[in-house]
């Protein structure tokens, strides 16, 4: 302890009196690297704060940011005093006295008018910490929210767009302490210009559930002429959860938008719905041939998460599935692979392709191919003689694929064991990874593995080890595992 006083005593000291700006710097970095251990500095922080050069006080104040409320306990007048500094000259000093008193919290409520002002400072960087200062002690303090909300509101329109979704951030902060925030924001949307109201309209999607009043005016906005405000309105909505059938559609009209940024939302926004997006089942079909990777790839994730709740269209989901087996991008067919394979029975008529895809270049498209047909439901010889290939595939995460899709079709566990021990002591960790995987898929039924999966626990790769333990314990439920030998000294 003694020795750790003296080293802050010696960093305060080169702060104070150094003329090397790089010595200074390094004297603020490690002070600031002793966090609340470094209070004792407080006293002649502060003093450096009121009588410091340029340079000096922002040093000071970068370190008091770092100590955080427990410098307020040494000196309780210390918000003032970085107050104060808001207005100094040195863009430096304004930056770390506004980060600093954000990191106060409540306790720096008095600067909340100060940093308001300093939200339209000239300085970029100033300008962004006021605003995330004012969400910091807003959203925690019991009065002054209204002049934090009005002031970030204005800060929606700050040429900076950098700085406009630091104040959406903040905004969303304060939202659920203040009834003030919704309102206000919907204000801006109507008020300011296309690119304020855009993020005014982030704003709300970041306040999720907090904003499910502005529902109405989100979905009236998804008929913007601009193309940003309708994207950003559909981001919105997409955050606000439990969506009425009146907004899934609403929402699932904007997969025929134009503009490929209101499409890309309108598919993460249905993604985010989950089972809810199920009316929208339609819109999602024609999705598919959207000429945007990003859209089909969102678009197949929300079908597959519908397709057990939409058993009249599932035929048909199945088959539109089938046809991006054979999209020009490898991504697409992969999840599409994964998809059918979700599906069940109902992916029956993509059987060929996906026994075709197992010959594929692409070890992504194996692997997907392989566990499709594992969910598939049918062990006619063709598909098993298919899968036992696989347990030779030169890629081991088909080869585990193959093992665990096997066994899913009736084949013994007995029968596929020795590929995946085989992999267990495989010179790659990747492989050994994957066998692993495998076995812990299968639990209870691998039970003859464990002695070999117990002495993964002590593998020189921690996440061989890692993942042994986990695996360990689901397939010895009920027995007793042996103690992993103790780390060598």
């Amino acid at each position: 302890m003694g020795n750790e006083l003296a080293y802050t005593r010696d960093l305060v000291r080169q702060l104070a009196q150094s003329r090397d700006d790089l010595d200074l710097m390094a004297a603020a970095r490690a002070l600031a690297g002793l966090g609340v251990r470094a209070t004792a500095a407080v006293p002649d922080l502060v003093m450096l704060l009121r009588k410091g050069d340029g340079p000096r006080k922002a040093a000071a104040a970068f370190v008091l940011s770092e100590i955080g409320p427990a410098a307020c306990d040494i000196v309780p007048e210390l918000p003032v005093e970085l107050t104060k500094q808001l207005s100094e000259r040195h863009p430096d000093v304004r930056h770390w006295s506004a980060v600093a008193l954000g990191r106060l919290g409540e306790r720096a409520r008095e600067g909340l008018e100060p940093l308001a002002r300093a939200t339209r400072d000239t300085d970029e960087s100033v300008r962004l910490v006021s605003a995330q200062a004012l969400g910091e002690i807003a959203s925690l303090s019991s009065s002054g929210s209204e002049e934090a909300v009005k002031a970030l509101t204005h800060v929606l329109a700050d040429p900076s767009d950098d700085v406009c979704t630091a104040a959406a951030r903040a905004l969303a902060k304060i939202g659920p302490r203040s009834k003030r925030v919704v309102p206000a924001l919907l204000d801006a949307v109507e008020r300011q210009s296309p690119k304020g109201s855009a993020h005014a309209i982030e704003a709300l999607g970041l306040l999720g559930d907090a904003a499910a009043g502005a529902t109405p005016k989100l979905v009236r906005l998804l008929e913007d002429p601009d193309a940003g405000i309708r994207a950003k309105a559909t981001q919105a909505l997409g955050r606000i959860p439990g969506p009425s059938p009146i907004v899934v559609c609403a929402v699932a009209k904007g997969l025929s938008d134009p503009s490929d940024a209101v499409r890309h939302e309108a598919a993460k926004a249905l993604a985010r719905f989950g089972e809810q997006a199920a009316p929208a089942a339609p819109q999602l079909l024609s999705a598919l041939q959207d000429p945007d990777d990003k859209v089909r790839l969102h678009t197949i994730d929300i079908l597959e998460k519908i397709a057990p709740k939409c058993e009249p269209v599932t035929p048909a989901i199945a088959l539109a599935l089938l046809h991006r087996l054979r999209d020009r991008r490898a991504a697409v067919r992969t999840r599409a692979f994964h998809a059918l394979g979700t599906l069940g029975p109902w992916a029956r008529p993509a059987e060929r392709e996906i026994i075709d895809a197992l010959s594929s270049t692409d070890p992504g498209i194996r692997l997907a191919a392989t566990q499709a047909l594992g969910h598939l439901l049918n062990d006619s010889g063709e598909i098993l003689g298919a899968l036992r290939d696989r347990l030779y595939d030169a890629d081991g995460a088909v080869r585990a694929g193959a093992c665990v899709s096997l066994v899913a079709l009736g084949e013994s566990v007995s029968s596929i064991l020795p590929r995946l021990l085989d992999d267990l002591n495989d010179a790659t960790v990747a492989t050994q990874v994957h066998a692993l995987k495998a076995l812990g898929e299968l639990g209870n039924e691998a039970a003859d593995a464990l002695i070999a999966v117990n002495q993964k626990r002590n593998d020189p790769h921690e996440a061989v080890r890692m993942l042994a333990e986990q695996v360990a314990e689901r397939i010895g439920a009920g027995r007793h595992l042996p103690e992993k030998e103790p780390d060598s000294q």
